[in-house]
C-alpha cells in the first residue's frame, strides 16, 4: 500500500482549492449580462400610439416653432378682378345658416402684367326699391333676442367694414338718415335686427394693391322682415 508523502498531500490541497476559485470566476462570469451598444436605428423605438419616440442623445431635426406659425397665420389670398361676395354666417346656430350678398356698387383696382386696371359699377342706393333684391331675410327667434350675431366673410377678408342701419318704413325715402353707422376693423361679427335695411361697406386697402393684386370698395343691401 502505498502511502502519500505530506507534501504531496499539501500539493492536492492547493491544487483544490485552486479549482473551486477557478470554478467561482466561471459561475461569475456566466451571471454578467453583456449591454449592447445603443445606435441611432435602435434608439427609435414605436410606440403603441404609432409615434416615434427619440431616446436622449440622438439628434432629431424639427422646424423652428416661428416657421410653422408663419404658415399657419398665413392666408392664401386669390386674385379677384371684381369686388367678391359676402357671407353673414349665424353665429348662434348650429348648421351656421349662411347669407349670401353680392354687390351693387363697388370701384375695383387689379395689376394685369404690371399695370392697375380699375372698374366702377353704380348701383342702387341701399333704400331705393329694389336695392339689395326683393328678398328678405326672415331671422331666428333666439328666446325673445331682439337681434342675430353674424360673423362677415369673404373670400378675401376685408380690411374693414363700414355698417349702416335704418328701418324698413325708410325705404324709399333715400334722404333718411341711419339709425346708427359702425366701423369694425377686427373681429367682423355684426348685430342685425328684424324690419331693418343694412347697408354694409367693405374696404380693401389701397395700401395693399402690390401685395394682393388688388383693392377697392364694395357696398352690400341686407333686408330684413
Amino acid at each position: 500500500m502505498k502511502r502519500d508523502f505530506p507534501g504531496r498531500f499539501v500539493m492536492k490541497k492547493y491544487v483544490s482549492i485552486i479549482i473551486v476559485f477557478v470554478f467561482m470566476l466561471t459561475l461569475m462570469a456566466c451571471g454578467r449580462k453583456e449591454i449592447p451598444e445603443v445606435t441611432e436605428i435602435d434608439a427609435m423605438e414605436t410606440t403603441e400610439t404609432g409615434t416615434m419616440e427619440t431616446v436622449s442623445g440622438t439628434e432629431e431635426e424639427s422646424i423652428p416653432a416661428e416657421a410653422s406659425l408663419q404658415e399657419t397665420e398665413k392666408e392664401e389670398i386669390p386674385f379677384l378682378t371684381s369686388a367678391p361676395k359676402l357671407y353673414l354666417s349665424d353665429a348662434l346656430s348650429s348648421t351656421m345658416n349662411r347669407i349670401e350678398l353680392q354687390s351693387g356698387n363697388y370701384s375695383w383696382n387689379y395689376l394685369d402684367k404690371g399695370e392697375t386696371t380699375s372698374m366702377v359699377a353704380c348701383g342702387l342706393h341701399p333704400l331705393d326699391k329694389g336695392a339689395g333684391g326683393e328678398e328678405k331675410v326672415k331671422l331666428p327667434d333666439y328666446n325673445g333676442i331682439d337681434f342675430v350675431s353674424y360673423l362677415v366673410s369673404s373670400e378675401a377678408s376685408p380690411d374693414s367694414l363700414l355698417v349702416s342701419e335704418w328701418d324698413a318704413a325708410d325705404e324709399g325715402n333715400v334722404e333718411a338718415k341711419p339709425n346708427y353707422e359702425k366701423v369694425y376693423e377686427e373681429a367682423f361679427f355684426i348685430e342685425v335686427k328684424p324690419d331693418k335695411i343694412y347697408e354694409i361697406t367693405a374696404v380693401w386697402k389701397d395700401e395693399k394693391l402690390e401685395e394682393r393684386g388688388f383693392s377697392g370698395e364694395a357696398s352690400y343691401v341686407l333686408k330684413t322682415e
